[in-house]
């Protein structure tokens, strides 16, 4: 019985997101549904798998992979230049879900030796490839800055430690 329900769903693509049994999807393919639901790119209830592969344009196996391994950056790149949900967003949790209320969120220009206008004078994937450039390395600074915070909090901890047991 077990293996025609297993047939039967994969011939029906019938959509097994409640069964218990299956593995919560990585985060950031959690995110990536919401802001294509946000931009109507996909149903916001009873979508299907396979909306998600129409609206994108890709393979079934590629969506298998976000849901396990989550979504890549250059996926979220693609989606924010195709639909504008903030790849930060996607990748991270972080910040507005669009682009245009990140923007409208934060007025202050981040570059002080690059006009806003050279910037704007740039083709779109020129002004993607920057943004996940500085997005990265805010990510290691983030990272080293965690590593440096834990270096303390472990030698505040042994130091504590060496006081009480003297």
């Amino acid at each position: 019985m077990f293996i025609e329900i297993q047939h039967s769903v994969y011939q029906h693509d019938v959509d097994l997101r409640n069964n218990p049994m299956m593995k919560k999807p990585h985060a950031s393919y959690e995110r990536l549904i919401k802001g294509l639901q946000l931009v109507k790119a996909i149903p916001e209830k009873d979508w299907r798998p396979t909306d998600l592969q129409d609206a994108l344009n890709i393979s079934a196996q590629r969506a298998n992979n976000w849901v396990e391994r989550g979504v890549s950056q250059d996926a979220a790149v693609d989606v924010q230049g195709k639909f504008g949900i903030n790849l930060h967003w996607i990748l991270s949790g972080t910040g507005s879900p669009l682009i245009a209320t990140a923007v409208a969120q934060d007025n202050e220009w981040p570059f002080k030796r690059i006009p806003q206008s050279v910037f704007n004078e740039l083709e779109e994937w020129e002004r993607l490839w920057i943004e996940d450039v500085v997005f990265r390395l805010m990510g290691g600074m983030r990272d080293a800055l965690d590593h440096v915070e834990l270096q303390a909090f472990a030698g505040a901890r042994h130091a504590r430690k060496s006081s009480n047991g003297k």
